[in-house]
């Protein structure tokens, strides 16, 4: 969010609540944040978070993330992406999904400290139709699939495409 080329549309678009299907949604696009501590994009999706509905777009952020002791703090990032925020309606969504998502644990967790390098350099972004998944049809009677969906082979969408669409897939672009 605080690379973003538009931070409040970003804000404005996160999940209220953090068993939501997708992490950001905005009309008919949608994205999904996913990481990777291990330098492979192997991430863990439902068939429901790959699977929109017809009329909307899901494009998958990944990224890798590391600890690292000189790195950045949460505590820190979380300041600075809260001073980005001049609206006070955006900045109590802000914290209400930030320490949601985060749970009992967000006050440990405000001392981790990442590689911002490494998570800038290795953001990319997947349209959800090119990556790996189970074939529908599906039994009903099967519910609730989880699976490791490995996106190595799969190309990245240029930052151009996501800025001509506009909307969600523009404000999510780094700045240059």
């Amino acid at each position: 969010m605080r690379r973003a080329s538009d931070p409040r549309t970003v804000i404005s678009a996160w999940h209220g609540l953090p068993y939501e299907h997708v992490d950001f949604l905005s009309g008919r696009q949608r994205l999904e944040v996913k990481s990777s501590s291990n330098r492979v994009r192997a991430h863990y999706f439902s068939l429901v978070q790959l699977t929109p509905p017809d009329i909307s777009r899901l494009v998958v952020a990944s990224l890798f993330v590391e600890s690292v002791g000189g790195g950045l703090s949460l505590r820190r990032l979380f300041d600075e992406t809260r001073n980005l925020i001049a609206a006070p309606v955006l900045l109590m969504q802000f914290d209400a999904a930030f320490y949601a998502t985060l749970g009992a644990g967000w006050s440990d967790a405000m001392e981790e400290c990442f590689d911002l390098e490494l998570a800038s350099q290795s953001l990319q972004f997947y349209d959800s139709t090119n990556i790996p998944k189970l074939e529908e049809p599906i039994s009903p009677a099967v519910s609730d699939i989880r699976f490791v969906s490995d996106m190595s082979g799969t190309s990245p969408l240029p930052p151009e495409s996501l800025r001509s669409a506009g909307g969600l897939f523009a404000a999510v672009v780094p700045s240059e």
